[in-house]
């Protein structure tokens, strides 16, 4: 059968996109070069999955026996080879794995995802960044809509809602929505099935799987109840949608999307949530936990660790000025090595920096400035998409960030990252660095760090600890700190370059409101030790008089 779409529609964005040949992994045979797989097979499932680095725990406690089908799982073996897929997946779905994208082996994500998914389990699987995530859902959602032979069941109840949707993929961003539209679109055309993959903002009765972000999501429910179309865009056709899954979770379940995930699971009927992430803070598993209760988590390798691909490596500087001074440095002796990443604490900076660089940093040997572009939050959703596509062509060799960027963005060749600003939480260090390092490939990060910085450090000391990276003593000694009121209010940092006009209304402004807070807090502090002075005098004057 033919595949009867050749695009995916996406919000502001016209016409067709160009999608690429999603580019393999190189992975490790994780020892099967080694051990003939014949031995391997009369492995048991609790043996396997210790040989492949895989925790199996429950969301909830770590007793194995309080799961769904506990023994049915506790038995399943992780896959040993794609071969082994042949059981789930149609013969020539598994010779395009191999043959047309080279894949050599599973991942270990996917080794272990990938058998839970195809029972139909909802799970959480927890892995470091370029460990092969999104192809462990992407595989389960098309092969469900496969087996039913690509149609969507019409009722009786609901004959015009037709091929409504089966299978919904959230995602924190607009780049990453775009990025697994990339990828299920080149599953799909290559393997010749007729499924349709849109975004909710251009969702019709016809959409058999649905990618899109949760603020989307919600705009669109909010339309169709304001125009009472909830029958053609809203709660109906979202109610049908029987696979949920959460891409990057932990930013998902995060109190910035909170309320939207919320919103789209109550009207979701989903039999089955698949939850994904390099990381899951302590302060989001009770979340997860009330959409996935009794579930099993598969946790690969430490959640605290880098990729062993990528070097990581702290640069101390003496101010913001110096950042500017290393950065030519590190451009001039060719240690930060195009393509790269240079990731700053928010939009501003972005734009600061990146008129900098324009101006002030040229090609080694030319006159021509450095091919440099930008990726924040204060862009068009156009202009975005279009610094992305042109950062994977080559024809910049630049891009500076948010964190927006961090977030599962897959660009194929990625050498160095650059901490421009420190990270606010240890979850953001990983998620940045582990742009570089994908795929088996070796990648490098360079973190600056100030004195102001210092206060701070530990956020990215610990997570270069796990990694087994050896951190100068001062820095480990550092005192810890509260992250969540760090990622509330980032610590103030001096503009990049000269500013005029409203830029320089916007950093007096922001200095002043800086000030603000740090008086609140000096406030509070003051009024928080001051109670406690006056409980202690009144123990003492209590235990006095018990005394006498």
């Amino acid at each position: 059968m033919s595949s009867s779409i050749r695009k995916v529609a996406l919000r502001g964005i016209k016409g067709d996109i160009g999608f690429d040949r999603l580019q393999a992994p190189v992975v490790d045979a994780g020892g099967l070069r080694e051990v003939d797989v014949g031995t391997l097979r009369k492995l048991s499932a609790e043996q396997l999955r210790k040989r492949y680095g895989i925790k199996l725990s429950q969301i909830q406690s770590s007793c194995l026996v309080q799961f769904k089908g506990s023994e049915k799982i506790v038995n399943m073996k992780p896959l040993i080879s794609f071969e082994d897929l042949e059981q789930y997946l149609p013969a020539r779905w598994t010779e395009y794995l191999v043959s047309g994208l080279h894949f050599t082996e599973p991942t270990p994500v996917q080794r272990a995802a990938l058998p839970l998914a195809f029972s139909g389990q909802s799970f959480l699987a927890i892995a470091p960044t370029g460990s092969g995530k999104t192809l462990a859902f992407v595989l389960p959602v098309v092969l469900k809509l496969y087996s039913r032979a690509m149609t969507i069941e019409r009722t009786v109840e609901s004959p015009e809602c037709g091929r409504c949707p089966k299978a919904m993929i959230l995602s924190p961003t607009r780049e990453l929505a775009v990025q697994t539209c990339r990828v299920i679109q080149n599953l799909i055309d290559n393997v010749d099935v007729d499924i349709k993959v849109t975004d909710i903002s251009r969702l019709d009765k016809n959409s058999d799987i649905i990618v899109c972000t949760t603020g989307v999501t919600k705009q669109v429910l909010n339309y169709s109840r304001s125009t009472k179309s909830a029958s053609m865009l809203g709660e109906t056709i979202l109610s049908r949608v029987e696979t949920v899954v959460f891409d990057e979770v932990d930013a998902l379940l995060d109190e910035s999307f909170i309320k939207e995930s919320d919103l789209v699971m109550s009207m979701c009927s989903a039999k089955q949530i698949m939850m994904f992430s390099a990381s899951l803070p302590a302060r989001v598993m009770d979340l997860a936990n009330s959409l996935l209760i009794n579930a099993p988590v598969l946790k690969l390798k430490s959640t605290l660790a880098a990729a062993d691909s990528i070097e990581q490596e702290l640069v101390h500087v003496a101010n913001e000025v110096g950042k500017l001074t290393m950065l030519k440095q590190l451009l001039d002796e060719r240690q930060l090595l195009p393509p790269c990443l240079v990731f700053v604490q928010d939009k501003d900076r972005a734009q600061m920096l990146e008129k900098y660089m324009k101006k002030n940093i040229s090609m080694k040997g030319s006159d021509k400035p450095v091919p440099v572009g930008s990726l924040h939050s204060g862009l068009s959703p156009k202009n975005r998409i279009s610094n992305l596509n042109a950062f994977r062509k080559g024809d910049l060799w630049i891009l500076v960030c948010t964190d927006l960027a961090a977030r599962g963005i897959d660009c194929v060749g990625v050498r160095c990252v650059l901490n421009f600003d420190l990270p606010t939480s240890r979850e953001a260090y990983i998620h940045r660095i582990g742009r570089s390092g994908r795929a088996g490939l070796k990648g490098k990060s360079f973190t600056f760090y100030t004195e102001q910085d210092k206060t701070f450090i530990r956020v990215v000391a610990s997570v270069m600890k796990s990694s087994r990276i050896t951190v100068p003593k001062e820095l480990d000694q550092c005192k810890k700190i509260n992250t969540l009121d760090l990622i509330k209010h980032p610590p103030f940092r001096r503009p990049i370059g000269v500013l005029e006009g409203k830029a320089k209304y916007a950093f007096m402004k922001q200095r002043a409101d800086q000030k603000k807070v740090q008086a609140v807090k000096k406030q509070r502090d003051i009024i928080k030790k001051s109670k406690k002075m006056k409980a202690k005098r009144k123990l003492m004057k209590a235990s006095s008089n018990t005394v006498s």
